[in-house]
Order: structure tokens, then C-alpha cells, then sequence
């Protein structure tokens, strides 16, 4: 058996129906939750993609204190419908991606660039600090 095809069996043992179940769940509240956001947040005349570095920058701080949390305390059905369903529908690497090229074809290369560096950066450092707040509260 390769190692890929023993990696694939062992995901697959572990995952159950309701696995499954509660990360299509979380995924599709975190999607609505994006999509809720980015209406609230979008500028006019602003070419700067606020709603998407908002979304990404929040997720990632959420995502640092569910990650303390279920390290701390262990994973269970939770984990799959906050940090993979919520999470996983809420946050958005395409949409960034998307938004980066497009500042880049505008010719907004400056933009592009400090979107692209602002968006790593603030998403890491947010991670962080909601790891480091979650592990000082618990």
C-alpha cells in the first residue's frame, strides 16, 4: 500500500457521516456570515478589497483561539463545524487571490503588492494573537 493511498484510508476511517455533516453545515453558516460582511463593509470608490482582507484578517484571529482551544482541550465534532465548516466557508484564499490579480492587470501594482504583503502578514500576526489570547483565558 502506498503512502498516499494509507493516508487517504486513515482520513477516511476517521470521518464519519456527521463529520462530514457538521463541516458542510459550519461551511455554509461561514459563507453566509462572508457574504453578510462583505455588504456591510464594501466601499465605494475604493479600490482597496476591504471586505476580503477583513473576512480573512478576523477568520484568521478566530481561528488562532479555536486552534488553542481544541489543542488544548482535544478535538471533537466542534473542531470540524468551527475551525473546518465556519472557518473554512467564512475565510477565502480564492477570493484573495483573485483580488490581487486583478489590482495587478489594473496596473494598481503598488496596490496589489501591499494587498498581497498586508493580507499575509496581518492574517499570521492575527492567528497568533488569537492563539496567544486563547491560551492566556484558558
Amino acid at each position: 500500500m502506498s503512502k498516499v493511498t494509507a493516508a487517504v484510508t486513515e482520513i477516511h476511517q476517521y470521518l464519519t457521516f456527521w463529520h462530514v455533516l457538521w463541516i458542510g453545515l459550519g461551511g455554509g453558516f461561514g459563507a453566509a456570515l462572508r457574504f453578510s460582511l462583505s455588504q456591510v463593509v464594501r466601499h465605494k470608490g475604493s479600490h482597496w478589497p476591504w471586505p476580503t482582507w477583513l473576512v480573512n484578517v478576523s477568520g484568521a484571529l478566530v481561528l488562532g483561539a479555536i486552534a488553542a482551544y481544541f489543542n488544548d482541550f482535544g478535538y471533537e465534532p466542534a473542531f470540524f463545524f468551527w475551525e473546518l465548516g465556519i472557518l473554512g466557508g467564512y475565510t477565502t484564499m480564492s477570493t484573495f487571490a483573485v483580488e490581487t490579480v486583478a489590482l495587478a492587470h489594473q496596473r494598481r501594482i503598488g496596490l496589489a503588492l501591499g494587498y498581497a504583503i498586508s493580507s499575509v502578514f496581518a492574517t499570521l500576526a492575527a492567528l497568533m494573537l488569537g492563539f496567544t489570547l486563547a491560551g492566556l483565558l484558558s
